[in-house]
């Protein structure tokens, strides 16, 4: 199968120079991509087939340096029957990453995370925690890159019903947000250290290449703490 049309900047300008990516850049973008998640998360759980997809995120980026965290609940709320959902956790330290990318030695990528299961009653609950919360909306970019920076993601309808706020931690027009994902992170910090890890699963994700592949033995759950 063939398509035709939309830009090609080779073939308008043959002569311009192809830079290839460098190796951490790609890496970076594969990892990104990772941490985002898949677009659904399907395993056997109770002698029942589980399928969700990514309702609520957390995800925090440290300020000065290349670290992400990503924590998402994947459920299907609209399947009645189905009465768990599954956390994950994904971590990146891109500074640890490029430091063992410049040594020029092979680099197989695999980041930290810990998937396990809890009550779908819990990811209601945490949803109706925002209920009532306004959030408002400022024009004006005034980011500080000493600053952490946080995202909140609801997914209850992956067609309809998607809300997505980034913010900067200091930013105090966000005191009570700040305040609510604080107990969630810090309630999922716990959840992932007590509760037996799931490793039997199967990720959607919208990519083919690069296989992913997870260090399920060096994630630290406990590695960032809110203030």
């Amino acid at each position: 199968m063939s398509a035709t049309g939309g830009f090609n900047p080779m073939q308008n300008h043959p002569d311009l120079p192809i830079h290839p990516i460098p190796p951490f850049l790609a890496t970076r973008v594969d990892a990104v991509a990772i941490c985002t998640g898949p677009a659904s998360i399907t395993a056997r759980l109770q002698e029942q087939i589980f399928w969700g997809w990514p309702i609520l995120k957390l995800e925090i980026t440290a300020a000065d340096a290349d670290l992400v965290e990503s924590r998402t609940v994947y459920a299907d709320l609209v399947d009645d029957s189905q009465r768990v959902a599954v956390l994950r956790a994904v971590h990146w330290d891109g500074k640890s990453a490029k430091r063992a990318i410049s040594t020029g030695q092979p680099f197989e990528l695999a980041l930290p995370a810990r998937f396990t299961v809890l009550p779908v009653v819990r990811l209601r609950t945490w949803l109706s925690e925002f209920e009532g919360v306004s959030v408002s909306l400022h024009i004006l970019l005034e980011r500080d890159p000493a600053i952490d920076i946080r995202k909140l993601r609801i997914e209850l309808d992956y067609k309809t019903w998607i809300f997505e706020k980034v913010w900067q931690l200091a930013d105090s027009n966000h005191a009570i947000l700040n305040q609510k994902w604080n107990k969630m992170w810090n309630e999922m910090t716990d959840i992932l250290i007590s509760q037996p890890a799931l490793d039997d699963f199967y990720e959607d994700f919208w990519f083919v290449n690069p296989e992913v592949r997870y260090d399920v033995e060096s994630y630290q759950p406990a590695r960032y703490i809110p203030k």
